[in-house]
């Protein structure tokens, strides 16, 4: 069994997370945030400090861009890459919006943590609190806060007679204004994933 640390932001759970507990058996989307070095031949999946991995595997194109695999780990990769293999260190984020280049990696969850953002004084996140180990993702310290979809959806405003639903608005990051009326927040979930031989656990 290898271990995998990978980040969720805030605004993706309450868009439209499934909620999780520890033992659930899940499929993510990952694209990754970091350093990317050429390599020669080898594949290892390495667990560094909580929410940190150093992972070594091949390239291969995907349907959006580049996804390194090492194993049964994937994950894309936002870097023009120039080399069969790479290095990648810094962390793995799921991604539920189609908004990077992701691949699909299996495993068992074995730790939540919910990680309040440390923020500037202009707003913007510098990093994340050690925060509080959590057992399912309801049991965070700061309850949800509603997300609108749009006034159609919500039935705020009624459709205008020509339009067909369903009537669905795009998601998107958080605005600066959201920022300033809430704190960010991140999940960073462990996984267990099983591994043909071969391949070095942490």
């Amino acid at each position: 069994m290898t271990e995998l640390y990978f980040w969720l932001e805030y605004w993706e759970h309450e868009c439209c997370g499934d909620r999780r507990k520890v033992g659930d058996e899940i499929e993510v989307a990952l694209t990754f945030s970091g350093v990317v070095e050429p390599i020669e031949d080898y594949e290892s999946v390495l667990a560094l400090d909580i929410g940190e991995m150093l992972v070594a595997g091949e390239v291969a194109a995907g349907s959006d861009g580049w996804v390194v695999r090492s194993g049964a780990v994937s994950f894309g990769v936002e870097n023009r890459l120039v080399s069969p293999r790479v290095r990648c260190q810094g962390r793995l984020w799921e991604i539920r919006h189609e908004t990077a280049v992701t691949g699909m990696t299996k495993g068992r969850i074995t730790d939540i943590r919910w990680r309040p953002a440390l923020m500037s004084e202009d707003r913007h996140v510098l990093g994340y609190e050690a925060g509080q180990v959590i057992y399912n993702t309801d049991n965070r310290p700061e309850k949800p806060r509603p997300i609108s979809f749009g006034p159609i959806r919500a039935g705020l405003v009624a459709p205008p007679p020509w339009a067909k639903g369903p009537f669905v608005q795009a998601v998107s990051a958080p605005s600066d204004a959201d920022l300033e009326r809430h704190r960010p927040w991140a999940f960073v979930f462990t996984i267990e994933v099983s591994e043909p031989s071969g391949l070095v656990e942490s």
